[in-house]
């Protein structure tokens, strides 16, 4: 059987970033319940708070819309 590459929208991965960083939860439940590698959590992560503006463009537009969840340092930073 052949994995396909999931693809998920500049919304979903906002959504889950903000999943780790204004809650309680970790990083590796919601990959986990997610049923991604925690990397890919993470890179989300790192991209959204170096460019906030210019992450995840896609065909679904950038984030300039989408408040930065980033406006807060990280937890455990």
């Amino acid at each position: 059987m052949v994995s396909r590459k999931r693809r998920f929208t500049c919304e979903f991965k906002v959504e889950k970033v903000r999943l780790v960083t204004d809650s309680d939860q970790r990083g590796e439940d919601v990959a986990a319940d997610l049923e991604i590698h925690p990397n890919a959590l993470y890179e989300w992560m790192r991209q959204f708070r170096e460019e906030p503006d210019e992450t995840f463009p896609g065909k679904h537009g950038s984030f300039s819309k989408i408040p930065c969840p980033f406006d807060s340092p990280l937890r455990g930073e």
